[in-house]
């Protein structure tokens, strides 16, 4: 009853009660309070339903249960967290699919795909998942250096599309022509200001569509 009512309560269930049935129906509650489970006393079922329940109760999940389908489950899932289950995912389980989904359910995990050191990705794969949280959160990580010259503009131009002031964050080498023609077209980024080479024709663009740009000429 204790459990039922209060899942945290299973901390302080002496051995004897701490039964399948009342750590699943701890789990059930609040899928976090497997961290108050030994991995001596965890079992598959367990742990599926910790993680259905809360993917980031993969935190608290013993090695021998932290499976890729459990990986997949916890990227999966349909609830926003604040926080994400890839910072908890073995390394050798984050492949392509389960890194995008954690990509697109959160928009601070391209710290944890470990883009530069991960091993299981290919060159394209990598380029592709950049490509995608550029696309769905605009640019919150650093472009890895493996990337080419040509690939990284590719990815700064992307990052354009989505949020035309943010050539302010755009390394000037990797500025293209065509870049900075549409960045100065938005009339209300002033995106003069940040461009390296102000060509006669990126000037003339810039104050036609806005006066005030007239001042970074």
């Amino acid at each position: 009853i204790a459990i039922k009512n209060n899942p945290y309560s299973i901390k302080y269930v002496t051995k004897n009660n701490r039964t399948p049935e009342n750590l699943k129906l701890a789990v059930e509650k609040n899928g976090l309070m497997l961290k108050y489970i030994d991995n001596g006393e965890q079992f598959n079922e367990l742990c599926t339903i910790a993680i259905h329940n809360n993917p980031l109760a993969l935190e608290f999940v013993a090695d021998a249960f932290h499976t890729i389908q459990l990986s997949i489950d916890a990227t999966n899932h349909e609830k926003k967290w604040q926080g994400t289950p890839l910072k908890f995912i073995k390394e050798q389980f984050k492949t392509f699919a389960i890194c995008k989904n954690a990509i697109s359910n959160d928009h601070d995990v391209m710290q944890y795909v470990n883009i530069s050191s991960n091993n299981i990705l290919t060159t394209r794969e990598k380029y592709d998942l950049c490509a995608h949280s550029i696309e769905q959160h605009g640019l919150t990580f650093e472009l890895p250096s493996l990337f080419l010259t040509h690939e990284k503009k590719e990815l700064y131009k992307l990052y354009m599309q989505r949020d035309y002031w943010s050539l302010v964050h755009i390394d000037p080498k990797f500025q293209t022509e065509e870049m900075c023609k549409n960045a100065v077209k938005q009339q209300f980024c002033l995106n003069l200001q940040y461009i390296v080479n102000k060509t006669q024709i990126l000037c003339d663009i810039a104050v036609e569509y806005n006066v005030e740009s007239i001042q970074f000429v």
